[in-house]
């Protein structure tokens, strides 16, 4: 038997190896550049404290970015996700300042923030309106209601086992950083 192989004509030229490695590493490479400078700019920036510092301020970042990660790998966007974090945020506090508890505070921001998740995917699943138009008229709504909600003030007199969600500590690992740890691995 005589076979011929045939091979098809390259359509791309492949890139280089090195265009490759800084597509995959470049990224972490520059976080490493900027720690080391960071290291050598202030004595204090490699120290627990500062990296826990960062750690509690991202967190919030993360747990959205967790949900966001979902709604892009569906091929769609949320620009309104910020302001439903406020307002649901808003809602909860209001209820915390009522006195009726964490697990209720904590229940009411999660329950209004779900609402208006729920109408954003009401309109783009069933009224086929484009995630883009959808979530961008539902960032003005969101903004709207907590600013008309609470007049624009900042709410004051949370409960203290309120506040320590966001500045508690477990041992020397912020609260925050273990809802984040909790979100991402769920």
């Amino acid at each position: 038997m005589n076979a011929k192989t045939v091979i098809a004509p390259a359509t791309a030229v492949p890139r280089s190896r090195l265009r490759l490695s800084l597509d995959r590493f470049g990224l972490p490479l520059v976080f490493i550049l900027l720690c080391v400078v960071m290291a050598f700019a202030s004595e204090y920036f490699m120290t627990w404290r500062n990296w826990m510092d960062i750690l509690r301020q991202t967190s919030i970042n993360g747990i959205l970015a967790v949900g966001m990660t979902y709604v892009i790998l569906t091929k769609g966007i949320d620009l309104s996700v910020g302001s439903i974090l406020a307002f649901a945020g808003l809602c909860s506090a209001l209820v915390a300042t009522q006195g009726y508890g964490l697990l209720a505070a904590v229940s009411a921001g999660m329950f209004a923030g779900a609402m208006l998740g729920v109408v954003n995917g009401f309109m783009v699943a069933n009224l086929s309106i484009p995630p883009f138009v959808a979530t961008l008229g539902m960032l003005s709504i969101a903004r709207g209601m907590t600013f008309i909600l609470n007049d624009g003030s900042p709410v004051t007199d949370l409960p203290e086992e309120y506040l320590a969600l966001g500045v508690g500590k477990v041992g020397p690992i912020g609260v925050p950083i273990i809802i984040f740890a909790v979100v991402a691995l769920i």
